[in-house]
């Protein structure tokens, strides 16, 4: 009976929802995910034409990868055990959960990764870039103690293009890692993105919606006075917050 109702918890997976859901444009163009997370970062920007507006934000950052269409993969992927696929394309998004305009990209090829290299005298791969990036990530999130930073500076010149810096700071001394350049993904990306963030949160909604009926109606059936109980102290909860919004004029 448990491992039933336990099943019957977990069949709500949002079937109700229209099948023709928006894709999530983060993928397009054969992209997947590799990495999720929110880092806490500092913030400079140039509000006004005055320099030095900053602030500690919770900076969603995501990684991508887009693997090259080679057309023995298939055939590596099952067969060689040794085989490591190629990436094409790896492409970092930057996004803010309290500022829904706000979406800065970064994307490179191997090509292009070989300027960032030799510029910064980076010693990893391309292939080595998008899990070391990872692990410099991770670092910062879980150090986040002033000497293990990162800095997104926005272009004094050209405030669509910003730039996110890895640094490590010292006593006496802080001393830049990494520096990738991002720049402000079009109107129409950020509103791609608003519309897919907004199906999904509407999407979570049904699903809260269908768990608390299925809740509701085996409470109602298995023990009517839990739900008297439940319902009054809900009553009751929301009648106290309501009244302290109250004031006579």
């Amino acid at each position: 009976m448990l491992s039933q109702r336990s099943d019957a918890m977990t069949s709500f997976d949002g079937s109700t929802i229209d099948e023709q859901s928006p894709t999530d444009p983060s993928l397009i163009g054969d992209f997947r995910m590799i990495y999720m997370q929110e880092v806490p970062t500092e913030m400079h920007c140039f509000e006004n034409e005055i320099y030095g507006a900053t602030k500690i934000a919770m900076i969603k950052i995501k990684l991508f990868i887009k693997i090259s269409d080679d057309t023995n993969t298939t055939f590596n992927r099952h067969f060689n055990k040794t085989y490591q696929p190629s990436i094409q394309k790896f492409k970092i998004e930057l996004s803010d959960e309290s500022d829904l305009f706000f979406h800065l990209i970064h994307e490179v090829t191997e090509d292009e990764y070989q300027d960032i290299q030799k510029s910064q005298n980076l010693t990893m791969s391309f292939v080595e870039y998008p899990s070391i990036l990872t692990n410099m990530l991770n670092h910062c999130v879980k150090k986040h103690d002033n000497k293990n930073l990162l800095v997104l500076l926005q272009n004094e010149h050209n405030k669509d293009e910003s730039e996110l810096k890895f640094v490590q700071a010292f006593d006496f001394k802080s001393l830049e890692l990494m520096t990738l350049k991002f720049k402000k993904t079009c109107q129409e990306t950020r509103e791609a993105h608003i519309k897919y963030r907004y199906f999904k949160l509407q999407q979570d909604i049904i699903i809260l919606q269908e768990k608390n009926e299925f809740i509701f109606n085996v409470v109602k059936i298995k023990n009517p006075s839990l739900l008297l109980q439940i319902e009054t102290s809900l009553v009751n909860m929301f009648d106290s917050d309501s009244g302290e919004n109250f004031f006579e004029i």
